[in-house]
């Protein structure tokens, strides 16, 4: 018998629950590079008071930005240094050349007022998709957290049915470096299902209860 359309999204989400949850290992094996955790279980974990919002906006962390820019710019200004010191000129043409490339992206970045997330009635935007995903489409949610790098990044992963393509994909966007830390991204992400989505296999987060920033 051919599966209805809801039957599919909750047979995806019953299977990401068991994908993504922890996973024992023996204590040979480390820790894995990658971990996940649910926005719903992220909502549950975080005391947070509604947000009475009809869109929020979520744009680079200005602070983020200055400290990007001053460490860049140190380092690109220590290698023009050193390029000054060594006599060579096309070195030091090279050496400027960094130094400039690394202001000015620095610079593009903190100028940078642009939203990077849009949550609305609607569904969910990012810049990095140019796409918004109504929440009735939105089968799974959670973050991604990678400890591969020398530090921790966090990324917003979203499982969605495209009803152009009849077909379920995975879209993931960096929520590091922004206003909002990745929890608080995920709660935002949880209310907002909670209220305009349609989901299945996840709980939902309840009306009355809250969420705010910490």
């Amino acid at each position: 018998m051919q599966r209805t359309l809801d039957e599919r999204k909750k047979m995806l989400a019953d299977e990401f629950l068991l994908e993504y949850a922890a996973k024992p290992r023996k204590w040979w094996q480390g820790s894995p590079d990658d971990s996940y955790k649910s926005t719903w279980d992220i909502y549950k974990e975080h005391n947070y008071r509604r947000v009475f919002a009809d869109e929020i906006a979520i744009r680079n962390n200005k602070e983020d930005s200055i400290l990007k820019l001053t460490f860049t710019s140190l380092f690109g200004l220590i290698f023009f240094i050193v390029s000054i010191s060594n006599g060579n000129l096309v070195f030091q043409v090279i050496a400027f050349m960094v130094l400039a490339g690394f202001v000015f992206l620095g610079v593009q970045e903190l100028l940078d007022r642009s939203s990077k997330l849009l949550i609305n009635q609607e569904g969910l935007w990012a810049a990095k998709w140019g796409f918004a995903i109504p929440w009735t489409d939105i089968v799974f949610s959670c973050i991604r957290t990678n400890s591969s790098g020398e530090s921790l990044s966090h990324l917003l992963r979203i499982h969605f049915y495209d009803p152009f393509e009849d077909d379920f994909k995975m879209v993931e966007c960096n929520v590091d470096g922004l206003e909002k830390e990745p929890d608080t991204i995920a709660c935002f992400v949880q209310q907002f299902r909670g209220d305009f989505g349609k989901h299945n296999n996840e709980q939902t987060a309840s009306r009355p209860e809250a969420i705010t920033e910490p």
